[in-house]
């Protein structure tokens, strides 16, 4: 499970990114749990073209993706987490590669289900 979210988005401290001008999106703040965050960004180069593959595949396997795994990436409103699965299954290969298409504006507004706010245990 795949946080393409900023890390202040995935701690918990905000809904959304910060340059984005109002902080709403959904109910609940933080992330589902297990997910591992991995900045969108940090899958471009300064001028926003994909970095190489081998980049790639480093940024996800650091994260715990690898090809055998399935991989559901999600960020608020699916547009970055789109991009993840765009990386991971048509430029890295990725077979079992899936968006979570609800992602944080649908699963942060759900009753009953569990969050993670490490926002609320400490600060950054």
């Amino acid at each position: 499970l795949l946080d393409m979210r900023t890390k202040e988005e995935y701690v918990g401290k905000r809904v959304s990114p910060d340059w984005f001008p109002v902080d709403h999106g959904a109910v609940r703040k933080g992330h589902i749990p297990g997910a591992r965050n991995l900045y969108y960004m940090n899958l471009l180069n300064e001028d926003n073209t994909y970095k190489t593959q081998g980049e790639l595949q480093e940024a996800y396997s650091t994260v715990g993706a690898t090809p055998d795994k399935e991989l559901v990436s999600y960020c608020r409103l699916s547009h970055r987490g789109s991009m993840a699965w765009f990386v991971a299954k048509f430029l890295l290969g990725y077979p079992r590669a899936k968006v979570y298409d609800g992602s944080w504006t649908e699963w942060g507004s759900l009753v009953g289900v569990p969050i993670v706010n490490m926002s609320l245990e400490k600060e950054l």
